[in-house]
């Protein structure tokens, strides 16, 4: 029986994306808007992220950025198929807390 294809709609992987991104430690949001702060791009059978993103502090920056770059690789991998080329991450800045458990972001 041959093989078919499999074709991902944009909106499906930034929601599977946005699930790792909101419950990654030492992510406190994207930049802007998950479709501004979300690049995906296609070249010869695989994907390439850009990822722009608020962190918080909890963890070492390129601990947190390395981890995050890990697990969204084998996770889009397992779940989809598709191979990942590479996930750049951008920090935007730092979201601190506050005394009065309000949070300031840096940019």
């Amino acid at each position: 029986m041959p093989e078919g294809q499999i074709f991902y709609s944009f909106r499906t992987l930034q929601a599977l994306i946005d699930q790792v991104i909101q419950s990654f430690p030492g992510v406190e949001s994207w930049e802007k808007k998950r479709e501004e702060s979300l690049r995906i791009e296609t070249k010869k059978g695989a994907i390439s992220l850009q990822l722009f993103l608020i962190l918080n502090l909890k963890k070492k920056v390129p601990e947190t950025a390395w981890e995050l770059q890990k697990e969204l690789k084998e996770t889009l991998e397992k779940k989809t198929g598709l191979r990942v080329d590479r996930v750049d991450i951008y920090v935007q800045g730092f979201a601190v807390p506050q005394r009065n458990n309000t949070i300031l972001t840096i940019r």
